[in-house]
């Protein structure tokens, strides 16, 4: 990190391609991100907080939504749009077309591989999402991460987001695991921030106030 950061300042980087958790160490190194004509972000949505103070630091961010088999990027959210649409990966790039089946995200165009196609022409990608009315895609998870509790769909990717939120909680992993009542529970590992500390009760009450109670871990361990 602090090399990456020493390196901006020299002004000899144009464009900079990263995943969330490095924008996010960028930040805490109180690294200089207004240089760079853009900063590419992929591999999951940004934190909102993380994606506004590096807004306000002067950093092009754009958000994007790729993968091997498609030759890379899917989709991107343009600068302007960065702080409209907090968490969308951005709308489909030229010849590209998106669908969404059973909340599964499947792509065609030209630059998806053949040999990934389905039948109809569709690469089922394995990954979970919406299109909102103007087109832009929200990426939510992978399918084979949803945990199934009590016939409910919960995408761990929602509740580590707000888990994140909590000033407390440095890095949150949520898993199912098997119940003989639930199907599965959600749980969540935790790790504390440096001098910080918090309560499994207290973490549980901050998840309760923004999401269902299903979707609140039922336990919750803390980790190194």
């Amino acid at each position: 990190t602090e090399q990456v950061a020493s390196t901006l300042v020299s002004g000899e980087i144009s464009v900079l391609s990263l995943v969330p958790t490095q924008l996010i160490r960028l930040l805490e190194a109180d690294a200089d991100l207004s240089d760079p004509r853009a900063i590419l972000i992929g591999g999951g949505p940004v934190p909102a907080d993380a994606l506004q103070e590096a807004i306000d630091r002067g950093a092009t961010v754009v958000q994007t939504y790729g993968m091997t088999e498609t030759c890379s990027q899917v989709t991107t959210l343009a600068p302007s749009d960065a702080a409209r649409k907090v968490g969308s990966a951005g709308r489909p790039l030229l010849t590209t077309h998106l669908r969404i089946e059973e909340g599964e995200i499947l792509v065609q165009g030209p630059t998806v591989s053949r040999d990934s196609l389905d039948p109809d022409g569709w690469l089922h990608t394995g990954d979970m999402g919406h299109i909102d009315e103007e087109g832009f895609l929200y990426v939510t998870g992978r399918r084979s991460e949803v945990i199934v509790t009590g016939g409910e769909n919960v995408m761990p990717a929602e509740v580590e987001s707000v888990l994140l939120a909590h000033r407390a909680v440095a890095d949150a992993a949520v898993v199912g695991r098997a119940d003989p009542e639930w199907q599965e529970v959600v749980c969540a590992l935790i790790v504390l921030a440096e001098d910080r500390e918090a309560t499994e009760e207290e973490l549980r009450a901050h998840c309760a106030a923004s999401l269902v109670p299903f979707k609140v871990p039922k336990r919750i361990d803390f980790v190194s």
